[in-house]
């Protein structure tokens, strides 16, 4: 991602934290000093995501959000669910909307990407996995996922990873 903030550090600087899109809007919020809810109305959700905006002036500012960002792709993306969503513009069928929140059995059907400063863990809807160093290999061209010397990495970032989104991991 690049930033330009006249206020930030020097031109070029490059921060090692992965973020991700839901942090755009609360680091727009910080940078504009906007003060109040961020909510539509009392049964809104709170703003989702973290602001990177320290990052804008200390590089090495301490991170208030997970450790990596999260990538989702899957079920109900293209189109919707039977009883779960309903498309709202049949020219765009990827306009939906949500009736309902998603069992664990169909959250388990989406394919993940979560990504930290050394590692990508990618967990497909078919069980399949993949792990990328990215200390060693920062294109993945290679897929460590089946070295035993990577066993207790890939179990933390599946851990890491299933705690934001919010259910047990499949085992």
């Amino acid at each position: 991602m690049i930033v330009r903030y006249p206020k930030s550090q020097k031109t070029g600087s490059e921060v090692d934290q992965p973020v991700s899109l839901i942090d755009i809007y609360p680091t727009l919020k910080d940078m504009c000093q906007l003060e109040g809810s961020t909510k539509l109305n009392d049964n809104a959700a709170a703003l989702g995501g973290y602001s990177f905006a320290p990052f804008m002036t200390d590089k090495n500012a301490t991170w208030e959000g997970p450790e990596g960002a999260l990538t989702v792709m899957g079920v109900g993306i293209s189109e919707p669910i039977e009883g779960l969503a309903v498309s709202t513009n049949p020219q765009a069928l990827w306009h939906i909307k949500v009736l309902k929140d998603l069992g664990q059995e169909f959250i388990l059907q989406q394919t993940y990407s979560y990504r930290t400063k050394d590692f990508r863990y990618i967990l497909y809807k078919d069980g399949q996995e993949e792990l990328y160093d990215h200390r060693k290999d920062p294109y993945e061209w290679k897929n460590v996922e089946a070295k035993k010397s990577y066993a207790k990495v890939k179990a933390e970032l599946k851990r890491q990873m299933f705690d934001i989104i919010g259910v047990s991991a499949p085992q």
